[in-house]
């Protein structure tokens, strides 16, 4: 019977460690370089899109602008992702600076940038949607893609101000 309880232990461990090299590997460093691989196609794409010969129409503009909210949006989980996941793992804690930033910057601008980039994915829709179903009424307006933009920012603000909320209640109570 003790023979089998300490055969289980060692089994337990071994997986254990397992999981804990997979999660090191898969979630921190695989994650990681797929983060840069994405955020040097954003920059890629935006130095293409910014050329004056690619800047003529709205859907130019917000196409822009939704790399710009997505490559933010990749900053801040490579942020998350590889400190907890590559440094929080080789000495067993996060950084302290990690620990202040998390529940005012970190935590609620992960939030803020991912409803902001899928907001502006579905104004490029209906950009598209109304320019091809309707394009004898589709007029290109030069100066729409900043008052969809200021929209989108209001909208994920307002929805996103519970975050913030939360963080404060915690605080408070904890």
């Amino acid at each position: 019977m003790l023979v089998a309880i300490q055969r289980s232990e060692g089994i337990e461990k071994l997986i254990h460690d397992f999981l804990f090299f997979l999660r090191f590997w898969i979630e921190g460093i695989f994650l990681s370089v797929v983060g840069c691989i994405g955020i040097m196609g954003n920059l890629i794409s935006l130095h293409i899109l910014r050329k004056d010969s690619m800047r003529k129409t709205s859907f130019d503009e917000m196409l822009t602008h939704l790399l710009i909210l997505d490559t933010i949006m990749v900053i801040f989980f490579l942020l998350d992702h590889m400190t907890t996941n590559v440094f929080g793992q080789t000495d067993g804690q996060t950084p302290d600076w990690y620990k202040i930033l998390y529940p005012y910057v970190i935590h609620p601008g992960k939030a803020i940038f991912v409803s902001a980039t899928v907001f502006m994915v579905v104004a490029v829709s209906a950009d598209r949607q109304r320019a091809i179903c309707h394009s004898m009424l589709y007029r290109v307006i030069s100066q729409s893609h900043l008052i969809l933009l200021m929209y989108i920012t209001q909208v994920e603000g307002v929805y996103n101000v519970h975050l913030y909320q939360q963080l404060l209640t915690t605080s408070i109570r904890g």
